[in-house]
């Protein structure tokens, strides 16, 4: 098994905004397979025909031959397309367009390698990019032409969290996936070394490390098949300091949740004072600012109407002083 190490230092990354969604919904290119000689051959998954079909790269434009007959996992190659078409194995933007009907958008897309928002690494020759559940994973044993699956197509993370004066910090929440039946965040826990495993598709791998007594952290990790990632983290506190914030009387929660309109969190400041309330993905970046303002002790109420966002999980942060209270919230579309 192969190994690979990754430190990690104090990085708090909050990158504001949110992504303008398209409509791309399906994943038509279920597999995408390069040989030694760079010839490549894509599979597809869950289209009608092929009449309309267009392929684009960054460097080139080819319509597919409408003639083939379309079928589940069938796969084609150069040889299938009416113009050339060259799709770098380093890296490259492989779009699939019907524009006679959404003009606007790729009905799919693939970004992969070298270029900027990449889902998935580059393939080794031999390997495929494919798709499982939304997902984009490395596959070191392709099936073109069949079901995807997950044979060879696992891989490990190994990680170690510290805090900002290099004690490990037990006890930590590591969120790396959502599931995609409930919604709710799939996760693990630091052991009292500080350690945590994950087994995971061999694919990009967002972890957020939630502490109630730190900063949330995330990193994003290319895990690959059959091979381990060694990551460490630090988080940007002490957990061996004398003093540590009294939470007693402070506390928010969410209701509903799952949320598929709009929600209300409810929060109980214990002091009056300055807080904030805000939202933020499991990335760490900030979604949405609610509230920030001078606040009497007492029972108060914020509402958020989440409808621009992607489904997904959130979270929801108090900040009041140097207390920090956390609630999940469950965006359903």
């Amino acid at each position: 098994m192969k190994s690979f190490f990754f430190p990690f230092f104090v990085l708090t990354v909050l990158l504001p905004g949110a992504t303008e969604g398209n409509p791309v919904v399906e994943h038509h290119m279920s597999e995408l397979v390069f040989n030694e000689s760079s010839d490549w051959h894509i599979e597809f998954f869950l289209l009608e025909s092929f009449e309309g079909c267009m392929l684009t790269t960054m460097t080139d434009t080819a319509w597919i031959n409408p003639d083939i007959l379309y079928e589940d996992y069938i796969v084609l190659d150069a040889n299938d397309l009416l113009q050339p078409l060259r799709i770098d194995p380093d890296g490259d933007i492989l779009s699939l367009w019907l524009p006679g009907i959404w003009p606007q958008y790729p009905i799919d897309e693939l970004r992969f390698g070298d270029q900027p928002n990449a889902e998935i690494a580059a393939p080794p020759a031999g390997y495929s990019i494919s798709n499982l559940s939304y997902i984009r994973y490395l596959d070191a044993s392709p099936t073109p032409g069949e079901p995807n699956d997950t044979l060879d197509a696992m891989g490990d993370i190994i990680g170690t969290v510290y805090d900002s004066t290099g004690n490990p910090v037990p006890g930590v929440e590591v969120i790396y996936d959502t599931d995609v039946n409930t919604g709710e965040p799939v996760s693990t826990i630091t052991d009292v070394s500080g350690e945590f495993t994950i087994h995971t598709l061999a694919s990009v791998r967002f972890l957020s490390f939630i502490c109630e007594s730190c900063p949330t952290e995330s990193r994003s990790v290319q895990v690959w098949p059959d091979s381990t990632v060694e990551i460490s983290v630090s988080l940007d506190c002490a957990m061996n300091s004398p003093v540590y914030p009294d939470e007693n009387g402070y506390e928010i929660s969410s209701n509903p949740n799952p949320v598929f309109e709009e929600v209300t969190f409810s929060y109980k400041l214990r002091d009056s004072g300055p807080h904030s309330i805000a939202i933020y993905d499991l990335r760490g970046s900030l979604v949405e600012l609610l509230t920030e303002e001078y606040g009497t002790a007492g029972s108060h109420t914020v509402r958020w109407n989440p409808g621009y966002i992607p489904a997904g999980v959130y979270l929801c942060r108090l900040e009041a002083g140097p207390v920090t209270k956390i609630t999940k919230c469950v965006v359903w579309k």
